[in-house]
C-alpha cells in the first residue's frame, strides 16, 4: 500500500465535505446580504474623573491621665499597725476601711471591736464574702472543714474551730513555702522566699509573717503568762484554756486564712 496515495485520498475527501457545507450556507449568506443589516458600532464611553475632596479630620486633644502615686510608706505603717493586733490585709476586705489612719492611735480593744463590727454587721455580709473567697481558692482538702468552721461560728459553737483553723493556717504556709517543716522553722523557710519586688504584696506578706512569728507561732514558755492572742503551741499542746477563746479570735484566724489565699493568688 502506498501511504502517500492514501493521505492524498483522505485530503480529497475532506475538501469535498467542506465544499458541500459551503454550498449549503450560500443561500443563508445571500439572504443576510439582501436584509442589509447595518453594522452596530458601540460608542466609546469616557468615565468622568471624580475629584474626592480632601477631608480634614479634627485633631483630638491629647488626654493626659493623672499619675497615680501610691503611698507605700503609709500603707505599710497602717498594715503593720493592724496586723500586729491580729488583723491582716486580705484580698476582699474594703481597703478604705482597713487603711483608716484613725486606727493608729487606738488600742487593742478598740481595733478588735472595729473589725468585729465589720464582719458582724449587715447580716454578716462581709463574713460571707470572706467565706466565699476562701472556699473558692483554698486547697480542696480544706473546703469542707472551712465550711464547717463558718457554720459553727454562725451557730455560736466557734470554740471548737480554733485548733482546726490553726492547722489550716500551718498547712497553707507549708504549701506556699514548699516546706515540710513545722511551727517556727516553717516560718523561717517562708521568710526566705518573700519577694520584695511587688511592694504591695511584700507589705501584705511581711506584716502577716511578722504577726504569725511574733504571736501565733511564737515560742512561748508554758509557764509564762498567756497573753492576749491565740498561740499555736499553747492550743495544739493542750496548754491553753478554751474558755478564753472568743469570736474575735476565730475571726482573726479566718481572716489570716483569707490573707494567705490573697498571697498565693499573686
Amino acid at each position: 500500500m502506498n501511504p502517500n496515495k492514501e493521505v492524498l485520498k483522505l485530503i480529497e475527501q475532506q475538501r469535498r465535505i467542506l465544499k458541500q457545507y459551503s454550498d449549503m450556507l450560500k443561500p443563508t449568506i445571500q439572504a443576510l446580504e439582501l436584509l442589509n443589516i447595518p453594522k452596530i458600532e458601540v460608542p466609546e464611553v469616557e468615565i468622568p474623573k471624580i475629584n474626592i475632596p480632601k477631608i480634614d479630620f479634627p485633631t483630638f486633644p491629647k488626654i493626659e491621665f493623672p499619675e497615680i502615686i501610691i503611698d507605700y510608706e503609709n500603707i505599710e505603717k497602717l498594715a503593720n499597725n493592724n496586723s500586729l493586733r491580729g488583723w491582716t490585709l486580705s484580698g476582699e476586705i474594703d481597703t478604705s476601711f482597713y487603711l483608716n489612719e484613725e486606727l493608729l492611735d487606738r488600742d487593742q480593744d478598740y481595733i478588735d471591736e472595729y473589725f468585729l463590727n465589720y464582719f458582724e454587721s449587715d447580716s454578716q455580709k462581709n463574713l460571707l464574702i470572706m467565706k466565699n473567697s476562701i472556699t473558692n481558692s483554698i486547697d480542696d482538702k480544706w473546703k469542707s472543714v472551712v465550711e464547717d468552721c463558718f457554720l459553727l461560728y454562725k451557730t455560736d459553737k466557734y470554740k471548737i474551730t480554733i485548733p482546726m483553723l490553726i492547722t489550716i493556717i500551718e498547712g497553707e504556709i507549708s504549701k506556699i513555702a514548699e516546706s515540710n517543716k513545722v511551727g517556727y522553722y516553717l516560718l523561717k523557710d517562708w521568710e526566705e522566699i518573700i519577694n520584695p519586688e511587688d511592694k504591695l504584696m511584700f507589705i501584705v506578706t511581711y506584716t502577716l509573717h511578722q504577726f504569725l512569728a511574733g504571736e501565733i507561732f511564737a515560742s512561748k514558755n508554758f509557764n509564762d503568762e498567756r497573753g492576749t492572742n491565740i498561740n499555736r503551741n499553747w492550743v495544739l499542746h493542750g496548754r491553753d484554756n478554751p474558755s478564753l477563746w472568743t469570736r474575735t479570735d476565730v475571726l482573726k484566724l479566718m481572716n489570716i486564712i483569707s490573707t494567705l489565699q490573697f498571697v498565693q493568688d499573686k
